[in-house]
């Protein structure tokens, strides 16, 4: 149906990442996957609820449907956003123990050090990778933007 997601990743997993700069991806979202390898890119400003930035990851199928709806876009501003994208998109390998490899840029970038405890959150139809400290963070600025029972009763009209 249009509309409706065609990946679920739920949840939320913490795991340290290894010196070496992998991290595990839970097998119920490995399944989900068709290949060995997701795509991720570096979140730019406006796509998280503060200023901290992490890692959106995807399957390659469900990047590609991201990137078609944004190409589709009729604002000369999804451009933009395009290129920022895709400045930092990268493909990420599955290895045969279930890890990514996050390179240097990506650590630095999502603030994650060798050994730091991060947090693969599930977003529907991409999962996230955040600092453990960001996370808690950006999710408190979450609860200053918006009540969440007052979009429940506009888009449902109180409806249990």
């Amino acid at each position: 149906m249009k509309g409706e997601c065609e990946y679920m990743f739920l949840g939320t997993n913490h795991f340290t990442i290894d010196s070496k700069g992998r991290v595990s991806v839970p097998a119920k979202w490995r399944k989900l996957n068709e290949d060995d390898e997701f795509v991720g890119f570096i979140t730019p400003p406006g796509l998280t609820n503060s200023e901290k930035v992490c890692m959106h990851v995807y399957t390659q199928n469900g990047f590609s449907n991201f990137m078609n709806k944004l190409q589709s876009a009729k604002y000369s501003t999804s451009k933009a956003a395009m290129t920022q994208i895709l400045d930092t998109t990268q493909y990420l390998k599955v290895d045969s123990q279930g890890r990514i490899l996050l390179s240097d840029d990506v650590r630095n970038a999502i603030n994650v050090k060798d050994t730091n405890n991060i947090v693969l959150y599930g977003s529907m139809d991409k999962f996230e990778i955040w600092n453990e400290d960001d996370i808690v963070y950006d999710h408190n600025a979450a609860a200053q933007i918006v009540d969440v029972a007052d979009v429940l009763d506009q888009q449902f009209g109180g409806e249990n």
